[in-house]
């Protein structure tokens, strides 16, 4: 489906038998549920990208690359208690061209060895779940006061930018092989027990008060902490 400059919207709910193209350049795109074993690529270049169903909760997408920049992509979800808000991919989520990044709460799963990768500012506004097994987690700067795990089993995360600099995470916690990282701020708790090897960028480790901090048993400094 193409279109300039207007609005494309999908059906509530989405079965694919091919690969999925949605172009909407400066114009805005609406989504339901997608399910399918194929790539999805959806491109609206300077407009908005809104998914108010899971992606790939049934079936499991090969992969989803969304191209917003400058608006926004919005992953919102169903309502069940049970999957609120997930997107679900084979080898690679890749939301690098979105400049402003919104995840309400679920899980964004890639499949073992694949990749995650978000923009480079990102807004959690429920309990968010990142998780590549054996793969790869990169993002951005990521704000607001929800918990984020990221599980990145046997692989590497890399944390671009700050994390809770301008609203502090409730928790975060990271299990990885590697991860690369520098300022992080979470109210309650901070994680980093499950990583084999850190390595900080210098800045703050930042927690409030009665807050644990858990470091990784093996830590680079490549600047001050």
């Amino acid at each position: 489906r193409t279109g300039v400059g207007g609005r494309i919207a999908l059906a509530a709910a989405n079965t694919l038998t091919s690969t999925l193209t949605v172009a909407a350049p400066s114009g805005a795109v609406s989504v339901g549920s997608i399910d399918g074993a194929f790539p999805v690529v959806i491109d609206a270049m300077g407009g908005d990208v809104t998914a108010t169903g899971p992606i790939g909760a049934a079936v499991e997408l090969d992969s989803l690359t969304v191209m917003s920049s400058p608006a926004t992509f919005s992953v919102v979800g169903a309502t069940s208690a049970i999957d609120l808000m997930a997107v679900t991919a084979g080898v690679l989520f890749d939301a690098s061209g979105v400049e402003r990044l919104t995840l309400r709460g679920g899980t964004i799963q890639a499949e073992d060895g694949g990749r995650i990768t978000l923009g480079p500012t990102v807004r959690l506004t429920g309990d968010t779940t990142l998780a590549a097994t054996t793969g790869e987690v990169r993002s951005g700067a990521i704000d607001g006061p929800f918990s984020l795990l990221i599980e990145a089993l046997g692989g590497s995360v890399m944390l671009d930018a700050p994390i809770g600099h301008d609203d502090a995470l409730s928790s975060i916690s990271v299990t990885a092989a590697t991860a690369d990282l520098a300022d992080v701020a979470a109210e309650r708790s901070i994680d980093f027990g499950g990583v084999d090897h850190l390595t900080m960028r210098g800045g703050t480790i930042a927690g409030a008060d009665g807050a644990t901090i858990q470091f990784s048993p093996n830590v680079a400094l490549l600047d001050a902490v």
